[in-house]
């Protein structure tokens, strides 16, 4: 009997052993539950923040594409006013050259005028002596 009865307190000390493993697993299954729950969430909100992020990237590469597209488009007009303006510097030497040769036949007329002027002073002072004479 006492056989039985220890057998008796061991089963059921057994049984409530395992009932509580068991509550335990239970606990533990629906804790795990709310965290793959709390998880997924969580996945999906980041998922959504992505898309977000994303688009700014998106409107950010936009805004680097224009960006790039003016400044090729000013690089280019800076290009036209170069050679506009390289136009302009050697039409600046070609004048400063004109100038220089004017300014050199004009210091050639004047010497020439100058001597011419001092040939006829020279005749006019000759014939006013014979005049005299």
């Amino acid at each position: 009997m006492c056989k039985l009865f220890c057998l008796t307190i061991s089963l059921s000390a057994s049984l409530s052993q395992l009932q509580e493993d068991y509550q335990n697993l239970v606990l533990r299954c629906e804790i795990l539950a709310e965290e793959e729950s709390n998880l997924h969430l969580a996945m999906k909100q980041c998922q959504a923040k992505k898309r977000e992020e994303r688009k700014q990237i998106e409107g950010i590469e936009s805004a680097e594409q224009r960006l790039r597209e003016k400044i090729k488009q000013i690089e280019g007009q800076i290009e036209n006013l170069q050679i506009h303006k390289r136009d302009y510097v050697s039409r600046c030497q070609d004048m400063d050259r004109e100038k220089d040769l004017a300014r050199s036949k004009l210091d050639m007329v004047k010497q020439t005028k100058q001597q011419l002027q001092c040939d006829m002073h020279r005749l006019q002072q000759k014939i006013e002596v014979l005049k005299t004479m």
